[in-house]
């Protein structure tokens, strides 16, 4: 996938853990600079928001956010799922997992167990629709582009 050098993309986001389905209106901006994340209710009311620059995570988190929120794993899906490839193996803290990407997919495995697997609809994710499932800790999430 290309590397542009900063990536404006607001999404449509579905949650799916247990039985539970939550949606959120995101807005990412990636640069070299940093990355910013903020996510919206339907109604446009600030549900949370990251800041990642110079090797910091900051996040404000609405009350309205259900306890099981997490803003490391949600910085570390954004980067799973839009980063370009050769960037996510040189941040991999964990030498023991691989990934295995293709022009439209990512996989990545831990001892031929996968972990997450992500599917695109075009080669320029943060243009398109994106599916991340976590195998590993069972949840899926669905970015739907937003013009």
């Amino acid at each position: 996938m290309p590397a542009p050098t900063k990536v404006l993309a607001s999404h449509f986001v579905t949650l799916e853990f247990k039985d539970k389905k939550l949606s959120s209106i995101n807005q990412m901006e990636w640069s070299k600079d940093g990355f910013f994340l903020g996510a919206y209710s339907h109604f446009g009311g600030a549900l949370f928001s990251l800041a990642y620059q110079d090797n910091e995570l900051h996040s404000k988190i609405s009350p309205a956010i259900p306890s099981y929120f997490n803003a490391d794993f949600v910085l570390r899906d954004y980067q799973l799922s839009f980063l370009p490839v050769d960037a996510i193996e040189q941040g991999l803290v964990d030498d023991s997992v691989e990934v295995y990407p293709s022009e439209l997919k990512r996989v990545f495995r831990r001892d031929n167990q996968e972990l997450v697997s992500i599917e695109y609809t075009t080669t320029q994710p943060w243009l398109g629709d994106t599916k991340l499932v976590n195998h590993e800790y069972g949840y899926t999430l669905t970015f739907e582009a937003l013009p």
